[in-house]
């Protein structure tokens, strides 16, 4: 029996179509154990065996029912963006892996819980204060974003798995792993990603360009990226054009190449010297906001994360997919990634939550379930059960295969993202110079 609890939480605008691996479960799992709101409290409690009978009553001979033993919890947390859905979309997709996890362990409960991806109730918040304040409420399982998974390994919260409970890592792309990693250990089972690329609409005369300097050449074009961020969250677009520019993402947080560091804060002050990189970029804000931009106004070029071009291709026909343009013109990209990882330290709980994981991990389960989630999966075997038009699908897989960067975890790298932050703002403003942002991102961390 699956129980299903959402906290009250206004849902976000981006990644809608992350829904449907934890809500197919629920419904599955619901159909076959009876009705949702179901619970222990409210079942009236069997007679105990050894009750004496009533006099004269001719009833008191029939067997009583047996006792009804309280059922146990496999507790899990989600981002809100798992919320039900249509339960007859792709329901057929996860049918068999439930089925098997449920014959397994036929009188487990699994509980599903929401929580915010951000603000005062976010699941990061939750956890830290339950760990503090009530413990007990911890759950066994949680599915997150993976620059989150990093800092619950901080509070003690996660221990490192072993790479038999990983799968196959060959199977694995590149980026993967690295995702999960921190501190040489790996803490999380690699799960679905969002890449970030570039989307344009050009001229059919017109080749899309793959160096900054065929970018710069041509007056016409107006690139569009996130030049701003909300709270502390990360600027993928930023560190993506850090890549592009030579540069390398280490958890130390240390550019080993400066050389990278100063091309990098050089292009944006000449983009904004010559107009293409126009003063919107300053308040845009997360990539659904640069996507928005590009797809309402007259921008070209524009960095666009996978799930938005997954969930309105067939909207905008016009727009088509490259690597960003770098200063050497090589292929980049960079993925956000999600992560199941376990909490539970209990040996019986820890077999059973990667028992309801497993059938999850399996390629025809995992790819269509990436399908539906407008995500793609993090493994090749995944990929070849995930449906999309043939050359975005042969796109994402040679870009995953090598030229894709996973984000480093740590507070140091986050402090290095921070300060790089800032420049990039203070250059795009024109409020300082290529020379004092340097001395002000290349410090001792």
């Amino acid at each position: 029996m699956m129980g299903y609890r959402s906290e009250s939480i206004k849902r976000p605008s981006f990644l809608s179509g992350f829904v449907l691996v934890f809500s197919l479960l629920i419904a599955l799992l619901m159909a076959g154990c009876g009705t949702q709101g179901e619970s222990n409290s409210d079942a009236i409690a069997a007679l105990p065996a050894d009750m004496p009978a009533a006099p004269g009553n001719p009833l008191s001979q029939a067997p009583l029912p047996p006792q009804v033993e309280d059922e146990r919890q496999l507790v899990i947390w989600v981002p809100e963006n798992f919320s039900m859905g249509d339960e007859s979309v792709g329901a057929q997709v996860i049918d068999d892996a439930i089925t098997q996890f449920t014959q397994s362990y036929p009188g487990l409960q699994v509980e599903v819980t929401l929580k915010s991806q951000s603000g005062p109730a976010s699941m990061l918040n939750y956890l830290r204060n339950a760990q503090k304040a009530a413990p007990s409420i911890l759950p066994d399982v949680v599915m997150m974003d993976t620059q989150e998974l990093w800092q619950i390994v901080d509070l003690g919260l996660v221990e490192p798995i072993t790479d038999t409970v990983v799968g196959d890592l060959a199977e694995y792309y590149p980026f993967a792993l690295p995702s999960v990693t921190y501190e040489d250990q790996i803490y999380g089972i690699p799960y679905a990603a969002d890449l970030l690329h570039l989307a344009y609409r050009l001229g059919e005369e017109q080749d899309v360009p793959q160096s900054w300097e065929a970018l710069g050449e041509n007056e016409d074009i107006r690139y569009l990226f996130q030049g701003a961020s909300r709270e502390d969250a990360i600027n993928e677009s930023l560190l993506l054009h850090y890549v592009a520019a030579g540069g390398e993402l280490n958890a130390a947080g240390e550019p080993e190449d400066p050389a990278a560091l100063i091309r990098l804060l050089e292009f944006y002050e000449t983009g904004v010297a010559s107009g293409l990189i126009p003063e919107q970029n300053l308040v845009l804000s997360s990539p659904d906001a640069v996507w928005n931009a590009f797809i309402t106004t007259d921008g070209n070029l524009a960095d666009a994360m996978s799930h938005s071009f997954l969930d309105q291709r067939e909207l905008v026909t016009d727009v088509h997919f490259a690597s960003v343009p770098s200063y050497n013109g090589r292929p980049v990209a960079l993925a956000r990634t999600w992560a199941f990882a376990i909490l539970t330290t209990d040996a019986e709980r820890v077999d059973q939550a990667q028992d309801l994981i497993n059938p999850l991990l399996m390629p025809s389960v995992h790819g269509k379930w990436a399908q539906f989630a407008r995500l793609i999966p993090v493994s090749r075997e995944a990929v070849d059960y995930w449906g999309t038009s043939q050359s975005y699908h042969n796109f994402l897989s040679i870009l995953m295969d090598g030229s894709t960067v996973a984000l480093p975890n740590g507070r140091v790298f986050a402090e290095f993202a921070r300060r790089l932050q800032k420049a990039q703002q203070d250059i795009l403003a024109g409020r300082q110079t290529v020379p004092q942002l340097v001395d002000e991102v290349i410090v001792t961390p």
